[in-house]
């Protein structure tokens, strides 16, 4: 398994309620917010064909954020916003550079 695949997987771990007594304590809220913090994982270098990996993953272990876990995943299978086609994911830089070129955009 992928190093990336075992860092969601322990994420997972930490933020889902443990299932056996005495293994895991339940999770405490330093931050005093009223709604839950959510963690959103996008494709990094590397790693854009884990990302239906990671959604599917979150789903089987019944995390109620599963859909919104990772972003660039398969919109038509799992819903979402599909990277490559609204252009939010380049293979390159150079091709980040030439689409805000073309559309006068600036990239910080």
């Amino acid at each position: 398994m992928p190093s990336t695949s075992l860092t969601k997987q322990s994420i997972i771990d930490l933020l889902i309620p443990g299932q056996s007594p005495g293994i895991k304590g339940p999770i405490v809220d330093m931050s005093g917010r009223k709604d839950p913090e959510i963690l959103f994982f996008g494709p990094d270098e590397n790693s854009a064909d884990l990302m239906d990996w990671a959604a599917e993953h979150a789903r089987a272990r019944n995390a109620p954020w599963w859909k919104s876990f990772t972003t660039g995943k398969s919109a038509a299978k799992l819903g979402g916003i599909p990277h490559d086609i609204c252009e939010l994911a380049f293979p390159s830089d150079k091709e980040l550079a030439d689409v805000s070129r073309r559309n006068d955009l600036i990239i910080c």
